[in-house]
């Protein structure tokens, strides 16, 4: 069972979800493993949902880098070491497209097609820029997934940009079967920056343990009975909730609005 201390004050809420502001480190292990070792009521949050408390920082004029929610990303350990973080979502390739194989769109970029999994379900389909360092400029709003990148040209990009890394021909997975990948995000130095950027990866196999791993957990439904690490007033969250109904994003934590 894997240890999570209880969610601080700054808590994300989305409706009637609660997130941690914090992601939790792993030593060595893979997606399944810490899939498995949850308790019953958490999970991890999938990559739409880091993409919606991302875009909630950008709409506040938060820089990413300096957002606490991403802070984990962004702040090393002891010894140096930067955490890469899980989600629940990942890149499954359809049968047929094995072997590196590619489209190219109407630009000549390759494009490649993928099934998205939430957990280990289908659920959708999407075509994904393939890219080393590409600068995402649109975003699958649904999925939390690149949609379309342009090259990264050193010495001519912002600290402000998030890049992608994508994997024309994954291993396949030796729990699924299939040749999967976790959608993953993390920060990197790039060479003419100066600092470290937020990347979301797109390359890295679930079965692989990952020694410097994270990922942010998620509790479902917030009523009284459920709340698992709460130091916070159901009924007041409800009645904030309420109060909120109008707003496309619902996200409360100090600091924000």
């Amino acid at each position: 069972m894997i240890e999570i201390p209880k969610f601080d004050e700054d808590l994300i809420w989305i409706q009637e979800i609660i997130y941690s502001s914090h992601l939790i480190r792993t030593s060595n292990l893979n997606y399944y493993q810490i899939k498995e070792g949850l308790q019953q009521g958490l999970r991890m949050s999938t990559a739409g949902e880091e993409y919606r408390i991302q875009l909630a920082q950008e709409r506040a004029s938060k820089d990413l880098s300096e957002s606490k929610v991403f802070s984990d990303l962004f702040t090393a350990d002891d010894d140096g070491n930067y955490v890469w973080q899980w989600t629940n979502t990942g890149l499954r390739v359809p049968s047929g497209w094995e072997d590196g194989r590619y489209m190219k769109d109407k630009k000549g970029n390759k494009i490649l097609p993928r099934i998205v999994l939430e957990s280990d379900k289908e659920v959708g389909e999407v075509f994904i820029p393939f890219g080393f360092e590409s600068i995402i400029v649109e975003w699958d709003e649904v999925f939390g997934i690149p949609a379309i990148t342009r090259e990264y040209l050193p010495w001519t990009q912002e600290s402000s940009s998030i890049h992608f890394f994508s994997n024309l021909n994954p291993s396949k997975d030796n729990i699924s079967g299939h040749y999967d990948v976790s959608i993953g995000r993390g920060s990197y130095w790039l060479r003419d920056i100066g600092q470290r950027c937020l990347c979301v990866l797109a390359d890295y196999g679930r079965s692989v343990p990952a020694f410097y791993g994270s990922f942010r957990p998620v509790q479902d439904r917030i009523r009284e009975k459920d709340v698992i690490y709460s130091n916070v007033d159901v009924n007041e969250i409800k009645e904030n909730i309420s109060e909120r109904q109008e707003l496309n994003l619902q996200l409360i934590w100090n600091g924000l609005h």
